[in-house]
């Protein structure tokens, strides 16, 4: 009885022992997860701000170009009252 005893012992440690390293391998997967997340996070926030920067830089666009569809208009205008002037 004493033998066998001894040898569950063993047997529970040797369980323990490969519980260990299979814990201390998942805590390092779950490291490795947390820095992939962070590096993806971070780039989405870049993607973000670029997006935001270009959707700024479009409206800035729209707004000069319409200032140009006014100066052109205002070009006609005084361009057909020349030509009544002539």
């Amino acid at each position: 009885m004493l033998f066998s005893n001894l040898k569950h012992s063993i047997d529970l440690q040797e369980n323990s022992d490969e519980l260990n390293k299979i814990v201390e391998k998942l805590i390092d997967s779950t490291h490795t997860q947390k820095k992939d997340i962070n590096s993806i996070q971070e780039a989405i926030s870049a993607m973000n701000n670029a997006i935001l920067d270009v959707v700024d830089k479009s409206t800035n666009v729209e707004s000069q170009s319409n200032e140009i569809r006014n100066v052109i208009r205002l070009i006609g205008d005084i361009a057909d009252k020349q030509i009544f002037l002539l």
